[in-house]
């Protein structure tokens, strides 16, 4: 008896520690979603060390007061639902979250801004800058796409890390049929762990315990304990580290391509934004133009009325002054229809709502006046007909070179060099390049697999067809009696029955590789 108890003891101690090992893996959605972030924000500031051989923090949440939420609310502006006012104003839908699932940091502007009381909001360019990076859709939806890859590529890391299960179970039976009640109990806990090795291994343990037979010590049954382990090793199809994680190593590269693209995007958006509100600015001035020139031809055409009175001036040239001033006030229509239509598009591109009442800082164009004049270097063209020539002179006709370039001119063949070397979208090219090589290599193994495996012999023949070369995998068999069924996903026939001439999936797939191999040097 003392001996049963020890044993016992051994085996049920195992049982009562092995829930404390589970339970932590029993979480809140929220703590998943939690360690998810934390996992995507360690995974891009790894690849922006790696990419760009720094770190910068990228949020991905919008802040939850938004300058186009203020300006909704503080100016009275119509809008269509209450998502346009931001994520955290939707009202929860059945079965949503209860754990502040949408919660976002609150972010109030200040109270004394005169544009909250209705005032017109004036921006200056480095304004534009920051409120486009904090409300453009454009700008957001390039820095989710960051985060999604980010996320994507821990799946797939998750795929190559131990992973651990646990199972209770618990039986109560009932029967009353009999001449007296027969009852019954019954429990379990079963744990277990699986590893896949980058070689393909997977391995596999499981351990269980039947809590009924352990507690009651029944020295006449079993003791109530399962465990058993399992290696898989795939010898032919699904073998070698270059195929087994495959999808690891593009999974890890599409975050770099992701980083790439996004440092690419804030250049292009930030050029965009400049050009936009400079746009603007220089439509605000032509109005200007056209207004002071429609001014001068009313003064013109009143001139011409009294000079015309006086008959001091034809009638027909009071009619032409006239024509002038009603084109000139269509030029200067055109010219308010113009900037207004400017100035809207650009409320769009910074993520504002276009009705809201914006103006820009005119003293840029005046600060972007001061820094060219500074950077103008060489001798100046003004004083070229100082001396006239005689009209019958011979003409010589001076070569455009960059003998007078300034500082920031550079030669071409640097400009190139420097421009193969910096590039990031060429950089993605060329590993998409790389990327396409690879695929081949994993689509033409499982083609010469499914030869070795189900086929009788088999050949391999290239076509060269202009700028692509084609793979064709044939192979020689009894055929196979049912096609279709065989095509089905899941279906197997075993390493006995060799397969026909017919093309499978990945060969397939082989020669779809073929075409996004070829397209991918061009676009490099």
């Amino acid at each position: 008896m003392h001996n049963f108890s020890r044993i016992s003891l051994k085996i049920v101690l195992p049982v009562f520690l092995l829930p404390l090992l589970i339970l932590p893996g029993c979480r809140s959605p929220r703590q998943h979603r939690q360690d998810a972030d934390q996992a995507a924000t360690r995974i891009i500031e790894q690849k922006q060390q790696e990419a760009l051989g720094k770190t910068e923090p990228l949020e991905v949440e919008p802040p939850s007061e938004t300058l186009r939420k203020q300006l909704i609310l503080s100016h009275g502006l119509p809008y269509s639902a209450t998502a346009s006012l931001g994520t955290k104003s939707l009202a929860p839908i059945p079965h949503w979250p209860k754990d502040d699932y949408l919660s976002l940091a609150s972010e109030t502007a200040e109270s004394t801004a005169p544009w909250q009381n209705g005032e017109a909001l004036k921006i200056t360019l480095a304004d534009a800058l920051q409120i486009a990076a904090r409300n453009s859709r454009d700008y957001q939806a390039q820095k989710e796409q960051i985060f999604r890859t980010a996320l994507r590529l821990d799946l797939r890391r998750d795929s190559f890390r131990t992973v651990f299960t646990g199972l209770f179970s618990g039986l109560l039976s009932l029967n009353r049929g009999g001449d007296s009640d027969v009852s019954g109990i019954e429990g379990s806990v079963e744990g277990g762990a699986r590893q896949l090795l980058e070689s393909g291994a997977d391995i596999s343990t499981r351990i269980a315990f039947d809590l009924a037979k352990l507690l009651t010590q029944n020295r006449s049954e079993s003791l109530g304990a399962f465990a058993d382990g399992t290696v898989s090793i795939p010898l032919l199809r699904g073998s070698g580290r270059h195929i087994v994680t495959e999808p690891l190593i593009q999974a890890e590269r599409n975050v770099i391509y992701a980083i790439y693209d996004f440092e690419t995007f804030k250049k292009s958006f930030a050029i965009r934004i400049a050009s936009g509100y400079l746009g603007v600015l220089r439509e605000q001035n032509r109005v200007k133009n056209v207004e002071e020139n429609y001014r001068g031809l009313i003064t013109s055409a009143r001139r011409a009325r009294r000079l015309a009175d006086a008959g001091r001036l034809p009638e027909f040239q009071f009619d032409q002054a006239i024509q002038d001033e009603y084109r000139a006030r269509d030029r200067w229509i055109q010219a308010i229809q113009s900037h207004a239509r400017r100035l809207d598009e650009f409320k769009i591109t910074l993520g504002l709502p276009p009705d809201a009442n914006i103006t820009l800082d005119n003293e840029e164009l005046e600060k972007l006046q001061t820094l060219l004049s500074q950077l103008v270097i060489g001798d100046s063209k003004t004083d070229r007909y100082s001396e006239v020539p005689p009209a019958d002179a011979p003409i010589l006709l001076e070569e455009p070179g960059q003998g007078d370039r300034g500082e920031y001119e550079i030669e071409e063949r640097i400009a190139i060099e420097l421009a193969l070397e910096k590039r990031l979208d060429l950089q993605v090219a060329k590993g998409e390049v790389f990327d396409a090589q690879r695929r081949v290599v994993v689509a033409v193994f499982e083609a010469e697999m499914n030869v070795c495996i189900h086929a009788i012999s088999g050949e391999v023949r290239l076509e060269v067809e202009g700028e692509r070369v084609r793979a064709v995998i044939e192979d020689r068999g009894p055929g196979i009696a049912d096609v279709e069924q065989a095509m089905q996903p899941g279906f197997s026939m075993g390493v006995l029955c060799p397969l026909a001439s017919v093309k499978t999936q990945p060969q397939q797939g082989y020669s779809c590789e073929n075409v996004r191999r070829d397209s991918a040097p061009r676009r490099a």
